[in-house]
Protein backbone atom coordinates (compact mmCIF):
# COMPACT_ATOMS: atom_id res chain seq x y z
CA UNK A 1 0.00 0.00 0.00
CA UNK A 2 1.50 3.20 -0.66
CA UNK A 3 1.66 5.69 1.90
CA UNK A 4 3.08 8.84 2.85
CA UNK A 5 4.89 8.76 6.23
CA UNK A 6 6.15 11.67 8.25
CA UNK A 7 9.36 11.13 10.69
CA UNK A 8 11.05 14.13 12.81
CA UNK A 9 9.46 17.09 10.91
CA UNK A 10 10.21 15.96 7.63
CA UNK A 11 8.18 13.59 4.63
CA UNK A 12 9.58 11.14 2.24
CA UNK A 13 7.87 13.46 -0.25
CA UNK A 14 10.82 16.10 0.43
CA UNK A 15 13.26 13.71 -0.75
CA UNK A 16 11.14 12.54 -4.44
CA UNK A 17 10.44 8.85 -2.79
CA UNK A 18 7.90 6.73 -2.84
CA UNK A 19 6.91 4.60 0.45
CA UNK A 20 4.75 1.60 0.61
CA UNK A 21 4.04 -0.92 3.72
CA UNK A 22 2.06 -3.60 4.39
CA UNK A 23 -1.26 -2.86 5.24
CA UNK A 24 -1.19 -4.32 8.89
CA UNK A 25 -4.19 -3.90 12.04
CA UNK A 26 -1.51 -5.35 14.66
CA UNK A 27 -1.34 -4.51 17.98
CA UNK A 28 1.66 -4.44 20.37
CA UNK A 29 2.28 -7.24 23.24
CA UNK A 30 1.10 -6.76 27.06
CA UNK A 31 3.67 -7.77 29.17
CA UNK A 32 2.61 -10.80 31.20
CA UNK A 33 5.07 -12.54 34.02
CA UNK A 34 4.19 -15.91 34.36
CA UNK A 35 5.00 -18.34 37.73
CA UNK A 36 3.84 -21.29 39.44
CA UNK A 37 2.49 -21.60 43.48
CA UNK A 38 3.82 -25.15 44.58
CA UNK A 39 0.60 -27.02 45.25
CA UNK A 40 -1.30 -25.50 42.87
CA UNK A 41 -2.05 -26.91 39.28
CA UNK A 42 -1.71 -24.40 35.94
CA UNK A 43 0.19 -21.64 36.10
CA UNK A 44 -0.34 -17.34 37.82
CA UNK A 45 0.15 -14.48 35.40
CA UNK A 46 0.65 -10.95 36.47
CA UNK A 47 -0.22 -7.91 34.13
CA UNK A 48 1.54 -4.63 35.37
CA UNK A 49 -0.64 -2.77 32.89
CA UNK A 50 2.04 -1.77 30.16
CA UNK A 51 2.94 -3.11 26.50
CA UNK A 52 6.09 -3.87 24.79
CA UNK A 53 7.13 -2.17 21.51
CA UNK A 54 6.40 -3.46 18.35
CA UNK A 55 8.60 -3.00 14.81
CA UNK A 56 7.05 -2.37 11.17
CA UNK A 57 9.30 -2.06 8.13
CA UNK A 58 8.60 0.44 5.08
CA UNK A 59 10.08 0.27 1.89
CA UNK A 60 11.27 3.57 0.19
CA UNK A 61 11.78 4.39 -3.36
CA UNK A 62 13.43 6.82 -5.42
CA UNK A 63 13.40 7.09 -9.48
CA UNK A 64 15.17 9.43 -11.89
CA UNK A 65 17.18 12.46 -11.01
CA UNK A 66 20.75 12.28 -9.48
CA UNK A 67 20.19 8.96 -6.95
CA UNK A 68 23.66 9.57 -5.05
CA UNK A 69 22.26 12.80 -3.61
CA UNK A 70 18.96 11.52 -2.97
CA UNK A 71 20.11 8.64 -1.19
CA UNK A 72 22.32 10.42 0.78
CA UNK A 73 19.51 12.80 2.10
CA UNK A 74 16.92 10.25 2.86
CA UNK A 75 20.09 8.27 4.84
CA UNK A 76 21.03 11.58 6.78
CA UNK A 77 16.85 11.67 7.66
CA UNK A 78 16.41 8.74 9.02
CA UNK A 79 19.61 8.21 10.88
CA UNK A 80 21.21 11.42 11.88
CA UNK A 81 19.15 11.83 14.53
CA UNK A 82 19.05 8.78 16.72
CA UNK A 83 16.62 8.46 19.35
CA UNK A 84 12.32 8.76 19.22
CA UNK A 85 10.65 10.76 17.46
CA UNK A 86 7.37 11.64 16.32
CA UNK A 87 5.82 9.38 13.20
CA UNK A 88 2.72 9.79 11.34
CA UNK A 89 1.43 7.84 8.29
CA UNK A 90 -1.45 8.13 5.70
CA UNK A 91 -2.38 4.57 6.90
CA UNK A 92 -3.91 6.23 10.03
CA UNK A 93 -4.32 10.38 10.25
CA UNK A 94 -6.16 10.41 13.55
CA UNK A 95 -2.84 9.85 15.20
CA UNK A 96 0.91 9.85 15.90
CA UNK A 97 3.11 7.15 17.30
CA UNK A 98 7.02 7.97 18.69
CA UNK A 99 9.35 5.90 16.69
CA UNK A 100 13.38 4.99 15.95
CA UNK A 101 15.08 3.42 13.33
CA UNK A 102 16.81 0.09 14.24
CA UNK A 103 18.01 -1.51 10.75
CA UNK A 104 21.29 0.14 8.24
CA UNK A 105 19.63 1.97 5.23
CA UNK A 106 20.92 0.09 2.31
CA UNK A 107 19.95 1.37 -1.24
CA UNK A 108 19.61 -1.12 -3.84
CA UNK A 109 20.35 0.38 -7.14
CA UNK A 110 18.82 -1.31 -10.25
CA UNK A 111 19.13 1.67 -13.36
CA UNK A 112 17.16 4.93 -12.48
CA UNK A 113 15.94 3.27 -9.30
CA UNK A 114 17.14 3.28 -5.79
CA UNK A 115 15.29 1.20 -2.91
CA UNK A 116 15.55 0.29 0.58
CA UNK A 117 13.66 -0.80 3.41
CA UNK A 118 13.51 1.19 6.83
CA UNK A 119 12.52 -0.95 9.88
CA UNK A 120 10.82 1.00 12.77
CA UNK A 121 10.67 0.81 16.66
CA UNK A 122 7.60 1.95 17.55
CA UNK A 123 6.39 2.58 21.09
CA UNK A 124 3.28 0.85 22.22
CA UNK A 125 1.11 3.93 22.58
CA UNK A 126 -1.16 5.32 19.81
CA UNK A 127 -1.66 9.16 20.41
CA UNK A 128 -4.95 10.59 19.05
CA UNK A 129 -4.39 14.24 18.07
CA UNK A 130 -7.33 15.69 19.12
CA UNK A 131 -5.87 14.85 22.54
CA UNK A 132 -3.16 17.78 21.49
CA UNK A 133 -5.90 20.28 21.76
CA UNK A 134 -6.03 22.42 25.16
CA UNK A 135 -9.49 22.39 26.96
CA UNK A 136 -9.60 25.42 28.80
CA UNK A 137 -11.86 25.76 32.38
CA UNK A 138 -12.51 29.41 33.95
CA UNK A 139 -14.89 27.04 36.36
CA UNK A 140 -15.12 23.90 37.37
CA UNK A 141 -16.43 21.35 34.63
CA UNK A 142 -15.61 17.66 33.13
CA UNK A 143 -13.43 16.35 30.55
CA UNK A 144 -14.47 12.80 28.53
CA UNK A 145 -12.35 10.52 27.72
CA UNK A 146 -13.25 8.88 24.61
CA UNK A 147 -10.78 5.85 24.73
CA UNK A 148 -10.10 2.71 26.71
CA UNK A 149 -7.40 4.18 28.49
CA UNK A 150 -6.06 6.39 31.34
CA UNK A 151 -4.20 9.40 29.90
CA UNK A 152 -1.52 11.71 31.30
CA UNK A 153 -1.99 14.93 30.88
CA UNK A 154 -0.21 18.19 30.70
CA UNK A 155 -2.25 20.53 33.26
CA UNK A 156 -1.52 24.35 33.08
CA UNK A 157 -3.20 25.86 36.44
CA UNK A 158 -3.13 29.86 36.74
CA UNK A 159 -3.64 30.84 40.79
CA UNK A 160 -3.47 29.42 44.20
CA UNK A 161 -5.58 26.93 45.66
CA UNK A 162 -6.73 23.44 45.17
CA UNK A 163 -7.18 21.86 41.59
CA UNK A 164 -9.36 18.46 41.40
CA UNK A 165 -9.10 15.90 38.61
CA UNK A 166 -11.33 13.23 39.17
CA UNK A 167 -10.70 11.78 42.60
CA UNK A 168 -7.47 13.34 42.55
CA UNK A 169 -6.00 16.85 43.89
CA UNK A 170 -3.35 19.45 43.32
CA UNK A 171 -2.72 21.91 45.54
CA UNK A 172 -1.10 25.29 44.52
CA UNK A 173 1.23 26.03 47.59
CA UNK A 174 2.67 29.05 45.82
CA UNK A 175 1.46 30.32 42.60
CA UNK A 176 4.35 30.81 39.60
CA UNK A 177 5.19 34.04 38.00
CA UNK A 178 2.31 33.56 35.40
CA UNK A 179 1.24 29.49 35.33
CA UNK A 180 2.77 26.40 36.49
CA UNK A 181 2.81 23.32 33.93
CA UNK A 182 2.47 20.17 35.62
CA UNK A 183 3.63 17.39 33.64
CA UNK A 184 1.64 14.50 34.93
CA UNK A 185 3.33 11.64 32.86
CA UNK A 186 6.88 12.72 34.86
CA UNK A 187 5.23 13.95 37.98
CA UNK A 188 7.28 17.18 37.49
CA UNK A 189 5.90 20.60 37.93
CA UNK A 190 7.43 24.02 35.95
CA UNK A 191 7.19 27.17 34.43
CA UNK A 192 9.43 27.18 30.79
CA UNK A 193 12.36 25.63 32.01
CA UNK A 194 12.38 26.74 35.80
CA UNK A 195 11.17 24.32 38.28
CA UNK A 196 7.97 24.45 40.13
CA UNK A 197 8.09 21.31 41.99
CA UNK A 198 8.41 23.24 45.44
CA UNK A 199 5.12 25.51 44.67
CA UNK A 200 2.64 22.25 45.01
CA UNK A 201 1.49 19.37 46.83
CA UNK A 202 -0.42 16.20 45.63
CA UNK A 203 -2.44 13.68 47.35
CA UNK A 204 -1.87 11.34 44.71
CA UNK A 205 1.45 10.99 42.72
CA UNK A 206 0.13 9.59 39.76
CA UNK A 207 -2.81 12.08 38.06
CA UNK A 208 -4.83 10.16 35.13
CA UNK A 209 -7.92 10.99 33.06
CA UNK A 210 -9.47 7.57 33.22
CA UNK A 211 -12.08 6.27 30.82
CA UNK A 212 -15.29 8.25 30.24
CA UNK A 213 -16.13 11.46 32.42
CA UNK A 214 -13.66 13.22 34.31
CA UNK A 215 -14.98 15.94 36.58
CA UNK A 216 -12.50 18.89 37.08
CA UNK A 217 -12.70 21.16 40.16
CA UNK A 218 -11.13 24.82 40.52
CA UNK A 219 -10.77 25.79 43.84
CA UNK A 220 -11.20 29.37 44.99
CA UNK A 221 -7.89 31.39 43.89
CA UNK A 222 -7.34 29.44 40.79
CA UNK A 223 -8.69 31.57 38.22
CA UNK A 224 -7.98 28.83 35.08
CA UNK A 225 -6.87 25.33 34.61
CA UNK A 226 -5.73 24.24 30.88
CA UNK A 227 -5.64 20.72 29.69
CA UNK A 228 -3.65 18.84 27.25
CA UNK A 229 -5.32 15.72 27.55
CA UNK A 230 -2.80 13.46 25.13
CA UNK A 231 -5.64 10.99 24.51
CA UNK A 232 -4.26 7.45 23.61
CA UNK A 233 -4.83 3.76 22.82
CA UNK A 234 -2.73 0.77 21.40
Amino acid sequence: MRQMIIYNGRSNRNFGAVVSSKEEYNAPAPRISDFTVPGKSGKLHYADGTYENFQKKYHIVVTNGDLATKTKAIKAWLLSDLGYHRFEDTYDTEVYRMARVINSIEFSIFRNMASCDAEFDFKPASFLKSGENTVEFTTSGSILNPTSFAASPLIRIYGKGIVRIGNDEITINRSGKKYIDIDTEISAAFEGIESRNGNISRINKKIVLIPGENQIGLGDGIAKVEIKPRWWTL
